[in-house]
């Protein structure tokens, strides 16, 4: 053998070439997904939250004094009049 002569490069490891795992890619997936509705619930329960509490202040700031009756009845959309 001629030591001259050039070698062949080494080719790096394409990772389009890996075999594809799809238990762990659909793990993977179904851990996201939960943490998105984990997450959506999350913030659904402080804008829930944030309504109440708007409700509330508005009630207050009317100057009624039974406010805490209306602020723990769920679903009310409107403040009560005085």
């Amino acid at each position: 053998m001629d030591r001259h002569m050039p070698t062949p490069e080494r080719r790096r490891p394409n990772p389009a070439d890996a075999p594809v795992d799809y238990v762990h890619r659909t793990t993977v997936n179904l851990v996201a997904v939960i943490a998105v509705l984990v997450l959506g619930g999350c913030l659904l329960w402080i804008l829930h939250g944030l309504d109440a509490h708007r409700k509330l202040e508005r009630c207050l700031s009317a100057g009624r004094k039974d406010c805490a009756t209306f602020a723990a009845q769920p679903g009310r959309l409107a403040v009560p009049r005085p």
